[in-house]
C-alpha cells in the first residue's frame, strides 16, 4: 500500500480493532526496511547518537557538530594552491625541452587532501579517484638584453606535462614581461601530484627571472 503517519498506525491498533491486511501493509510500509536495496526516503530530519559507518554518501548538505572521516565520501571535496614566495631566475632553457618552474613555494591554508610534500609540487592524498580542474599562473621577464623569444608553460602530472594544458606568450628585452595563464581537467589518485613547467619554444631565453607564479587544484 504506502507509508503512513503514526497517528493513522496508532488508529489501526486501538483496542478491539481488527487490523486489516492492508493496514498491516501500511504497517510494513513505514517503516525502513534493513534488506531492502532500493531507495527509501525519510521525510523527516534523522538524528544519530552512535557512529555512523557508511561505504557511501552522497548528500547536497550535512551539518555536524564534530565528525570523523575515515573514508574519501563523495561530498568531500579536495583543492590545493601553491604560491611563489620568492623571486627566481631560470637559466639556459632548451627549445621545447620542459623544466619545472623555479621559486621556493608555500602552500595556502585551507588545503583539503593536497600538501607540498617537495618544492612546486601538490601532492593528492585522498583516498578516492578524483578529476580536478589545475590552474597554473606566471609572470616571467628577461634578466638580460638578448632577443624576443617565445615562452610557453604547462601544468604536469607526476613528472611528465600534459600537451593539452600548453599555453605561450613572447617576452622581449629585459623589462618586458610576460604573462601566461592556463588551466586543463586532471584524473589523479592518491599519491599523484601536479607541478609547474616552462620552456622556450622560439628564440633563445637567455636567463628569465620568474616574478610569479601559482598553481591551483579544485574540484
Amino acid at each position: 500500500m504506502t507509508a503512513v503517519t503514526r497517528a493513522t498506525l496508532y488508529g489501526y491498533f486501538e483496542t478491539g480493532d481488527v487490523p486489516t491486511s492492508a493496514q498491516f501493509t501500511d504497517l510494513i510500509d513505514s517503516f525502513l526496511s534493513l534488506t531492502n536495496t532500493a531507495q527509501q526516503t525519510v521525510a523527516s530530519d534523522v538524528v544519530f547518537s552512535g557512529q555512523i559507518v557508511p561505504t557511501r554518501v552522497s548528500a547536497v548538505d550535512i551539518v555536524a557538530a564534530s565528525a570523523q572521516v575515515t573514508n574519501d565520501l563523495n561530498w568531500q571535496t579536495g583543492q590545493g594552491e601553491l604560491t611563489m614566495s620568492a623571486t627566481a631566475a631560470v637559466t639556459a632553457l632548451t627549445t621545447a625541452t620542459f623544466v619545472p618552474l623555479s621559486g621556493a613555494s608555500t602552500i595556502t591554508s585551507g588545503a583539503t587532501r593536497f600538501t607540498s610534500a617537495a618544492a612546486q609540487r601538490l601532492l593528492y592524498n585522498g583516498a578516492a579517484v578524483k578529476t580536478f580542474k589545475a590552474d597554473l599562473r606566471c609572470m616571467v621577464k628577461r634578466a638580460d638584453t638578448g632577443a624576443r623569444a617565445v615562452i610557453a608553460i604547462r601544468i604536469g602530472l607526476n613528472g611528465a606535462t600534459l600537451a593539452r594544458s600548453e599555453m605561450q606568450t613572447t617576452i622581449g628585452t629585459a623589462g618586458g614581461p610576460g604573462f601566461l595563464s592556463t588551466e586543463t581537467n586532471i584524473q589523479m589518485v592518491s599519491g599523484d601530484y601536479v607541478e609547474p613547467f616552462i620552456t622556450t619554444r622560439q628564440g633563445s631565453a637567455g636567463t628569465l627571472e620568474v616574478h610569479g607564479w601559482t598553481l591551483n587544484v579544485r574540484e
